[in-house]
């Protein structure tokens, strides 16, 4: 009786041992690499597409669950708990040295493995791709060659702020803001995409996206950037000079899948300098040491409420040979500024008075205009 149970405990035990040799698996490691191309490409070899992600999975069914899952109108974001990822180079070029996996059965033992593994390679622009290839254990396989076609068209906005006063480029930071609709060819729409920024110096780019199959009207806003708007957006002689602030500082565009595209955005100042006025005053010995007024009306009428500061007039030299002119002046004007956000031309025409301090009534009125800096006048 003892000796069947011996015989019983023996068997269970080597029933046991077999079932643990059986379900023992074997773990390897091996690495991929290749290169992503775009598929449209003319030159030779094609060119490579940086930033595109690399997904490296061991199951194709968590593979093909992550694809299934991705709408194209969102980033794609992979689900499956297990995976290995990377990013391609500058030059399309991706590596991951370290992929891992379990297999019963290894092809040569405990010495090695060969497993096919499952790829999916993803970028905003080219969308998502499936791929996949064979590697061997503890080796790097250089097996990939992945092309793609972009999904996606890319622009280069070329943004230029022109000052209509005198057709330059505006001296203010401007801060644009550019919409861009992203609508697919089976009609259904994703988050807009926004770029925006501050552009300095009267010129920038901006770099849009949007889906290949689509000519999306895009909205271009903007702004002086900072605390104070000095600089408006405006018309650009739409009507007979008309100049006029626009309600709505924005205007749409359709790029037409173009790679570049310019669009001139307008504007004018708000707040606008006095032209600085020199002259003479008399032209005699008692004209020196007179003081001159300026005041500026800043409507149609003749309300002179603008302070433009005096100077006193004085004699100056004339050549080298000791003659001199009497009654000269400078600087009025200079350094007084007003604001203006209602005038629809290109500049603002200031009526103003000259004249002798405490003899007001014998004022000489000129117009001057904002778009001249500096005057010269005879009173």
């Amino acid at each position: 009786m003892i000796d069947k149970m011996k015989r019983n405990s023996f068997c269970a035990v080597l029933v046991f041992l077999c079932g643990l040799a059986v379900s023992c698996s074997s773990v390897f490691y091996g690495g991929v690499s290749g290169r992503v191309v775009d598929a449209e490409s003319t030159s030779n070899p094609k060119a490579g597409i940086p930033d595109v992600e690399v997904y490296v999975y061991t199951e194709k069914s968590e593979r093909n669950s992550d694809f299934n899952k991705w709408n194209k109108t969102d980033r794609f974001s992979p689900a499956s708990s297990y995976y290995a990822r990377t990013t391609t180079g500058s030059d399309g070029s991706f590596l991951i040295s370290k992929v891992m996996w379990k297999e019963m059965k290894p092809d040569f033992g405990k010495d090695g493995d060969v497993s096919e593994v499952y790829l999916l390679f993803y970028h905003e622009n080219y969308g998502l791709v499936k791929g996949g290839t064979l590697i061997v254990s503890d080796s790097t396989s250089d097996s990939i060659y992945q092309e793609m076609k972009k999904v996606k068209v890319s622009t280069d906005i070329e943004l230029s702020i022109i000052d209509v006063a005198d057709n330059s480029y505006a001296s203010e930071p401007v801060h644009v803001k550019v919409t861009v609709p992203q609508i697919w060819d089976s009609g259904s729409e994703s988050q807009d995409l926004v770029k925006d920024g501050v552009i300095m110096n009267g010129v920038g780019i901006v770099s849009v996206s949007y889906p290949r199959e689509s000519n999306p009207e895009i909205t271009i806003e903007y702004c002086m950037s900072g605390d104070e708007e000095n600089f408006k957006a405006c018309k650009n002689n739409t009507a007979e000079n008309d100049y006029a602030f626009l309600s709505v500082p924005a205007v749409k565009r359709n790029l037409n899948g173009e790679e570049n595209y310019s669009v001139h955005l307008y504007g004018k100042k708000t707040r606008l300098s006095v032209p600085t006025v020199n002259g003479t005053y008399g032209d005699s010995a008692a004209d020196d040491g007179k003081v001159i007024r300026m005041m500026a009306s800043l409507d149609d009428g003749a309300t002179y409420v603008l302070d433009c500061g005096e100077v006193t007039t004085e004699a100056r030299a004339l050549g080298t040979n000791g003659n001199q002119t009497h009654g000269n002046f400078s600087g009025l004007g200079q350094n007084v500024y007003f604001r203006d956000e209602f005038y629809t031309g290109k500049f603002v025409e200031l009526k103003v008075k000259l004249f002798e301090k405490g003899n007001e009534s014998s004022a000489v009125e000129k117009t001057l205009r904002t778009d001249t800096s500096v005057y010269n006048v005879k009173l």
